[in-house]
């Protein structure tokens, strides 16, 4: 419904929650910090890790098991040729190849976890819409904005690996996830496979989905941290790194970022404040709408979801 939100001034921005903002704003951010040193982002890398968070509502579960049964069964995939064909300008406007003489960083793990030296922390790929939503941030910002300074039409795509960082002693928990997550895998494909997943998420969780959710003191403690690097083109470039940090993702920071995405929306309406989104209408994500924006960062500061350009990554939050 772009194309109509468009025609009607309406602006609509999905994807507006822990899934995909930190992620995505992220990664816009640690771009700019390239782009004022006149290099270009040749990959990105995303590692989101959680510190005393031990369990999530069911509901999150059930969304899980419908989702990947859409991209295992095909129906995902209907939708995204429907959206080719009804808005040939993702396709026109197409990046180029991203040069063979590019460093090959990140390098991301494949099906068993890989390490991450700078972190300490085991790494594996981080099955959320996080990589799906930065690569459509991108599209949509290439077909609105062909001259854009990070993301028009002459600019390579940068590699991409969004993964789920865990303590480097704790063999066992990568061990349990990658059980845990064949099964799921497994399962998620067929009809039946959802009908056990739907009814009995704490058993194919390992407790971690629970009907009752997480307890109040739970959400209290637990926090996040998500460290993003842009990388030069070369070895020897200098990268560029932002470090996210909040309270418990799923059911306290969320909140927060959908309210701080709303109200930048809404003082960006306002004749006396300024408006540094990238659109004012149309069907968009987080990372297309607010990459460029610095008043949409500080909504988030002020509520407790901080994005910080640091020079090294520390350990102070490392995951437990």
């Amino acid at each position: 419904f772009d194309r109509e939100a468009r025609s009607a001034g309406v602006l609509a921005c999905h994807a507006a929650a822990f899934d995909c903002v930190p992620a995505e704003l992220g990664a816009a951010l640690a771009e700019r910090e390239l782009l004022k040193n006149n290099t270009s982002c040749a990959g990105v890398e995303v590692i989101h890790t959680m510190q005393n968070v031990s369990c999530a509502n069911a509901t999150t579960w059930h969304a899980a098991v419908d989702g990947f049964h859409a991209a295992a069964s095909g129906e995902l995939a209907k939708s995204r040729q429907k959206v080719k064909e009804n808005y040939p300008e993702f396709k026109e406007t197409m990046p180029p190849s991203r040069p063979a003489e590019w460093a090959k960083a990140p390098v991301a793990p494949g099906l068993l976890p890989g390490y991450n030296e700078e972190l300490e922390l085991r790494t594996m790929k981080f099955v959320g819409a996080d990589s799906s939503a930065i690569r459509s941030s991108w599209r949509y910002l290439r077909s609105r904005k062909p001259d854009h300074p990070r993301k028009g039409t002459s600019i390579p795509e940068p590699k991409l690996s969004v993964l789920i960082g865990m303590d480097s002693k704790d063999s066992m928990s990568a061990l349990k996830v990658m059980g845990f997550g064949a099964t799921f895998s497994f399962l998620a494909r067929y009809k039946w496979g959802c009908d056990m997943l739907h009814a009995n998420p704490e058993g194919f969780s390992g407790g971690v989905f629970k009907t009752e959710g997480p307890t109040q003191e739970e959400l209290e403690k637990g926090r996040f941290t998500t460290y993003v690097t842009a990388f030069g083109p070369n070895n020897n470039d200098r990268r560029a790194r932002v470090k996210v940090s909040g309270p418990e993702p799923g059911y306290v920071a969320t909140p927060i970022l959908i309210v701080s995405l709303a109200l930048t929306i809404l003082d960006a309406g306002k004749a006396d404040y300024g408006n540094d989104l990238s659109f004012d209408a149309g069907v968009t994500l987080p990372g297309a709408l607010f990459g460029d924006s610095e008043k949409v960062y500080e909504h988030m500061r002020n509520e407790g979801v901080n994005f910080d350009v640091v020079d090294e990554f520390d350990d102070s939050q490392s995951p437990v």
